[in-house]
């Protein structure tokens, strides 16, 4: 490895990384679908978020409901009271679930 060219190198390790990068993406596709049952590796489920939509604040607001805790940020689901989380969930159009990928970790030790 010739590190006088700083950049040129910078630029060839670029290059490997999005071609590993790939490499990686789908090797989780083959692993997700076939091997999950390997004791090398542990799958991680994803997380699952919910966001309140602005439908949902500007509709609270309109009947009275405080949204907010400081000027700056509104409130986030486990910061209403029972009834008022009752009505966001139960109402679609007012929160949006996202779900994280599932991962895989790599167990230490474990050839």
């Amino acid at each position: 490895m010739d590190i006088k060219d700083v950049v040129g190198t910078f630029i060839e390790y670029k290059e490997q990384e999005k071609d590993i990068k790939e490499k990686l993406r789908a090797l989780e596709v083959l692993i997700f679908e076939n091997n999950r049952d390997d004791e090398r590796i542990t799958i991680v489920k994803g997380r699952r978020t919910l966001n309140i939509t602005d439908l949902a604040y500007n509709t609270l607001k309109m009947i009275g409901v405080e949204t907010t805790i400081i000027e700056e940020r509104n409130k986030v689901l486990d910061e209403f009271d029972v009834e008022t989380r009752k009505i966001i969930l139960d109402t679609p159009e007012y929160h949006e679930e996202k779900f994280s990928k599932e991962s895989i970790r790599i167990k230490k030790g474990k050839e």
